[in-house]
């Protein structure tokens, strides 16, 4: 059902645009709208507060699959959790916007549209990585948290990943213990994924680099990623605005093969259900 679930939602996806109705974001906002006196910067909300807020979502969507009778059911409910969880409509736009300019050649465009993407060239990473970046958070992250542990697990990323970008949009004063959180969530699935940019990608130069950071508990998940995607396509300069972007997702897409592949495997062998 798991591996079933996510090839009818990540097709699903790729052919459909998402109404804001099925767009992980809008329920996100009436969730934090919700609670929004608890997110003030005065530090009247404890730690375990963020925490509980941070479970609560995925607890409820827990209950409900539990509630639900018959198996059918529960695939259904799991199948809609996830395509509302899967991917990143806003970005996604943004990006088509940014290959047009690039094929006009209009630079400042192309600067914009990375910028609404979340690009910034103080962080030290190039284009091509902040697109890497993007599609581990909004589909290998959530595809791994789902497998491991179903819907409950894809809403309890996807909070923390959206709770975390509030936190540093309004500075709280939790923003780094919320960081801390979504640290610890990103550990496992950052090095697998990464594993999947060696092996679809420079393995000779990438494995030495990914075995560097596996036991290392400190590196940031953005910054091992960053490092071993470069490694993994190190024939591309990161100064080539029109091909560097491009070769950097298509790295990602092959990764995201290289996972279903795992999924399947983990299923054939019965590891999953």
């Amino acid at each position: 059902m798991i591996l079933l679930s996510l090839l009818l939602a990540l097709a699903l996806e790729r052919v459909v645009d998402k109404p804001r109705l099925w767009q992980a974001r809008t329920y996100m906002g009436m969730y934090v709208r919700g609670f929004s006196q608890y997110l003030g910067k005065d530090e009247k909300s404890s730690l375990g507060m963020v925490w509980v807020w941070i479970a609560l979502p995925a607890l409820l969507t827990a209950l409900v699959i539990w509630l639900l009778p018959g198996i059918f059911l529960e695939f259904l409910f799991s199948l809609a959790v996830l395509f509302v969880c899967l991917g990143c409509p806003e970005e996604r736009q943004e990006y088509r916007q940014y290959l047009q300019a690039v094929n006009r050649g209009d630079t400042e465009a192309c600067c914009l549209h990375a910028d609404q993407m979340g690009h910034d060239e103080n962080r030290g990473m190039s284009f091509g990585q902040t697109l890497m970046w993007i599609n581990y958070r909004h589909y290998a992250a959530v595809i791994l948290w789902f497998a491991a542990c179903g819907a409950t697990g894809a809403v309890l990323y996807v909070v923390a990943r959206n709770l975390l970008q509030i936190f540093e949009h309004i500075e709280h004063p939790y923003t780094r213990q919320c960081h801390d959180i979504v640290k610890i969530l990103d550990w496992i699935p950052v090095r697998i994924v990464a594993l999947g940019y060696v092996l679809m990608g420079n393995f000779s130069r990438a494995f030495p680099v990914w075995l560097g950071y596996l036991g290392d508990t400190k590196t940031s998940a953005l910054t091992l990623l960053c490092a071993v995607g470069r490694a993994a396509e190190d024939h591309v300069s990161p100064q080539d605005t029109s091909v560097e972007p491009v070769t950097m997702l298509q790295l990602a897409k092959r990764t995201m093969l290289f996972l279903l592949v795992f999924i399947s495997i983990l299923t054939i062998s019965g590891l999953l259900g």
